[in-house]
């Protein structure tokens, strides 16, 4: 399959840069500290898509959301690619007409945890992996974890498991020199 289009643009960086923060407003796109996408990953120019951790949907689908978060950065990269792509290619004629792609999202729902994890000086292997953090409301934030952490910390490796509210796991914290 081949997109036909004039110019992608790709980045990952999670700030703009002055050349990409330009044409955002000379095309007229919305703009207020992220770049604002309806459900489909439009902007406010319907040939124009964009997904990641500079977008952020449009408050217009907060009702739809559930408490999922409308800000992109929060969520996992692979996931919102995914998803971006099967939009993209939901507007192709041809694919739509074979029954091949349909994305009839009402709101994004991103469900897989996003990690990040390098190694660091004397081969220390460092991973940190976190549940999407959902908009929850006040009352729920504020409530103190159910369950206390778990820890290993011993000379060879530092594990740490983290709990939300409800007492399920919401982050795992990995520090040692043997890799996972």
């Amino acid at each position: 399959m081949f997109l036909n289009c004039k110019i992608l643009i790709t980045s990952g960086n999670v700030s703009v840069d002055d050349d990409n923060f330009c044409a955002i407003h000379k095309n007229g796109l919305v703009y207020n500290g992220r770049l604002i996408v309806d459900n489909k990953f439009r902007t406010t120019d319907a040939s124009i898509y964009a997904a990641g951790s500079l977008c952020e949907i449009s408050h217009q689908y907060k009702s739809l959301s559930n408490g999922h978060c409308m800000r992109m950065d929060r969520n996992n990269g692979k996931e919102i690619g995914i998803a971006l792509a099967k939009s993209v290619m939901s507007t192709s004629d041809d694919l739509h007409n074979e029954g091949l792609v349909e994305y009839e999202e009402s709101f994004p729902i991103f469900k897989d945890p996003r990690g990040k994890g390098g190694i660091l000086p004397n081969k220390y292997f460092y991973y940190y992996i976190e549940m999407p953090k959902y908009a929850l409301p006040k009352l729920f934030k504020d409530k103190v974890s159910n369950r206390p952490d778990i820890v290993s910390n011993t000379d060879s490796h530092y594990i740490k498991f983290s709990f939300n509210n409800y007492g399920l796991v919401h982050s795992v914290t990995y520090l040692a020199q043997e890799e996972v």
